[in-house]
């Protein structure tokens, strides 16, 4: 049996796609998500449509709320700062964190990883009233259709290309993936000294957070005795490898490879103890603004592999 996994062939992933790295003991083919990451993270969740998927953390853990068989290995492809991915019209008169309140931010779905981390982090690090701005959806986004809960406390709206609507100025804040886009005459960074804020944020005791996370289904989990391991094993070589290689000129999801050596975060820490605190808090995110119903343990949720 070829077991396929669903990942973005780019950081630590990509020595695992090219064949660099290998999965030892199983025949396991890499495959790009097609048409596109956000359709193919969406077919996982209305229909278990592959067998492993390198799936954002937010996903899974409404996955698991809504009942969905799948188990989460600890295997994180891409780490990343969401504090990065903030980006306003500079129209708009947002100067900082304050001035969100009362304006429309567009996410790629409310449920949006980077969106609920970035929400979380302006609760409890800046003192933000999260309730207090407008989130505009952008559809179709990876959680389309599916039937997560949407809390009261919030005001949610729906709409189409959300970086053409902040050019034109319809809404006044996108919070992005992947350390967002380059400033230009329309656009800023809403955190224009982005690494003072990572190193404030982790001095404060915050915590590197992971993007994505390996998720199995169970039944491919129940046939192949072992898989977890290996899979884990191969993912951990991978960063490993990828570490190694990178050019501290080069780039990690927005943030200087060298920048994040000098910091202690690349490679970040590879294992379940090592990012426990990160996914816990990830998963008290999900809870606090209503997207889950159980407040899982990080156990809860994870292969034991010891």
């Amino acid at each position: 049996m070829t077991i396929k996994v669903v990942t973005n062939p780019r950081y630590a992933s990509g020595y695992l796609a090219s064949g660099k790295v290998r999965v030892k003991g199983f025949d396991v083919e890499f495959v790009a998500p097609e048409p596109n990451p956000a359709a193919a993270f969406n077919e996982m969740m209305h229909k278990l449509a592959y067998d492993v998927v390198d799936l954002p953390l937010s996903n899974y853990l409404v996955a698991r709320d809504l009942g969905k068989p799948l188990t989460a290995i600890p295997a994180f492809p891409t780490m990343f700062f969401p504090l990065l991915g903030p980006m306003v019209n500079r129209k708009a008169g947002i100067r900082g964190v304050d001035d969100l309140v009362g304006k429309r931010v567009g996410v790629s779905g409310f449920a949006f990883n980077p969106a609920v981390l970035v929400r979380s982090i302006l609760f409890h690090y800046y003192d933000v009233p999260v309730e207090k701005i407008i989130w505009v959806d952008g559809e179709p986004n990876s959680m389309s259709g599916v039937p997560f809960p949407r809390s009261k406390r919030f005001t949610i709206e729906s709409a189409g290309n959300l970086m053409q609507m902040l050019d034109e100025g319809r809404i006044d804040a996108v919070f992005m993936s992947d350390g967002g886009v380059a400033p230009t005459d329309l656009i800023d960074r809403l955190f224009a000294d982005y690494r003072g804020e990572l190193r404030r944020y982790l001095n404060s005791g915050g915590t590197f957070p992971m993007n994505s996370v390996v998720v199995i289904r169970d039944d491919v989990l129940k046939a192949n005795p072992g898989l977890d391991r290996a899979l884990t094993d191969a993912y951990d070589e991978a960063w490993t490898t990828y570490a190694t290689d990178a050019s501290a000129e080069g780039e990690h999801m927005g943030l200087g490879v060298g920048d994040l050596r000098t910091m202690g975060l690349f490679p970040p820490p590879l294992g379940f103890q090592a990012n426990r605190k990160a996914i816990r808090f990830m998963i008290h995110a999900c809870y606090e603004q209503g997207v889950i119903r159980t407040l899982f343990e990080p156990e809860e949720l994870f292969v034991n592999i010891g």
